[in-house]
C-alpha cells in the first residue's frame, strides 16, 4: 500500500527544514556581519499576522474560487501537475513582478511596502517581515491564479506555495552563495540584497523568483557595480514598533 502523503499539513514539516538549511548557510558563509537579535520581535510579529490573518482572508477567497470551472481553460487542467505547477508559479511571479514594481512607483501603495524595507539585518526570516495589506496583496495574486486559473489540487498546491516560500526565503539570505550564472534565470540573495539597500534603488531588482522581468522591463541593476559595502534598510525615525507600517497604511 502506498504511503498517503497528508498534503495540506506538509508545509509544517518543509518551512521548518528550509529555516534548518538557510541557517547552515548563513552560518557557514555569510555576506555580512548582523545582529538577528535586534529586530527579531518584528518578524516574529509579522509571521504570525501571517499565519493567523493569512488562512482569515485566504480560506474564503479559495472556497470562493472552487466553485468556477472555466471551459476555455479546459487545456490547462488537462496539463500534466509538473507543467501545471510550473506554468502557474511562473505567471503567477509576473504578476507579482509589477504588484512589487507599483508598490515602488506609487507612493500611496509604497506604504503597503515600507514596513518589509525597514530591515537592516537582512536574513532569511526577514523576508516574511511584511505589513498586513503587503501580505493581502500578494496572497491575492497567488490564490487567484493558482485555485482560479489553475484549480491547482492540494498536492499541486503544497509545491506551488513551496516554490514561493523557498525562493523568499533563499532571496533574503545572509550568504555568499551567489552563483553569477544563475542571476540570468533566478533571484539570488545578492540580486536581491541590492534592492533592500538605503541608497535610493527603490525601482531596480524587483523580480520575486525570475530576474529575466528585470532584464526585460528595465529595472536591472548588475550587483558588480555596487560592491557590496552599502547599507540595508530604509532607517525610521525611531526604534518603537509602528502599528500604521505594520497594517500598511
Amino acid at each position: 500500500m502506498l504511503l498517503k502523503i497528508d498534503y495540506s499539513n506538509l508545509l509544517n514539516i518543509y518551512i521548518p527544514a528550509c529555516a534548518l538549511v538557510f541557517y547552515f548557510i548563513e552560518k557557514n558563509f555569510p555576506e555580512r556581519p548582523i545582529n538577528i537579535k535586534k529586530e527579531f520581535s518584528k518578524d516574529i510579529a509579522a509571521f504570525a499576522a501571517l499565519t493567523i490573518l493569512g488562512p482569515f482572508f485566504a480560506t474564503p477567497l479559495a472556497n470562493y474560487y472552487k466553485t468556477f470551472h472555466f471551459n476555455a481553460l479546459e487545456f490547462i487542467y488537462q496539463m500534466h501537475p509538473v507543467f501545471r505547477v510550473l506554468l502557474a508559479s511562473l505567471i503567477t511571479d509576473f504578476l507579482n513582478y509589477w504588484v512589487h514594481y507599483c508598490m515602488h512607483k506609487y507612493s500611496w501603495y509604497w506604504k503597503v511596502h515600507l514596513f518589509h524595507h525597514r530591515v537592516v539585518n537582512l536574513y532569511w526570516f526577514s523576508g516574511l517581515r511584511a505589513s498586513v495589506l503587503h501580505y493581502i496583496s500578494f496572497i491575492m495574486v497567488r490564490i487567484t491564479v493558482g485555485l482560479l486559473l489553475f484549480q491547482l489540487s492540494t498536492s499541486e498546491l503544497f509545491y506551488y506555495f513551496a516554490i514561493g516560500f523557498t525562493f523568499n526565503s533563499y532571496q533574503h539570505t545572509n550568504s555568499k552563495t551567489t552563483l553569477k550564472f544563475v542571476e540570468w534565470i533566478f533571484v539570488t540573495p545578492r540580486f536581491h540584497r541590492l534592492h533592500h539597500s538605503s541608497q535610493g534603488r527603490k525601482l531596480k531588482n524587483i523580480g520575486t523568483v525570475f530576474s529575466f522581468w528585470d532584464r526585460m522591463f528595465g529595472t536591472y541593476l548588475d550587483p558588480e557595480t555596487a560592491g557590496t559595502g552599502y547599507e540595508l534598510g530604509i532607517k525610521a525615525k525611531s526604534d518603537k514598533f509602528s502599528f500604521k507600517e505594520f497594517i500598511g497604511y
